[in-house]
């Protein structure tokens, strides 16, 4: 079962183990959820200067309001549907 993972990181290693997670065991990160600014974590480049080349990424000032953690609405025999931003985002896997 290959899932499809929404990343919710303002912090550069917290999400390079989420992706390398996904990687050894064959998911995929769909969607990085990030704040624009993420110096204080430490870094200073912001957290999207380091994702890999195609990664989706979603940049919000409000985090907790756009894509609260655990916000599933529905689960379905191949995937969940989750509210991201103002509308609900259906995720499959294969």
């Amino acid at each position: 079962m290959t899932l499809r993972i929404v990343g919710l990181n303002a912090f550069l290693p917290g999400f390079r183990l989420v992706h390398e997670f996904a990687r050894r065991n064959g998911h995929e990160v769909a969607l990085v959820v990030t704040l624009p600014e993420t110096g204080r974590y430490g870094a200073s480049d912001p957290m999207v200067a380091g994702l890999p080349d195609g990664m989706n990424v979603l940049i919000t000032r409000k985090l907790r309001t756009v894509a609260a953690p655990g916000t599933i609405l529905e689960h379905h025999p191949d995937g969940w549907t989750i509210q991201t931003a103002d509308h609900p985002l259906r995720l499959t896997h294969t």
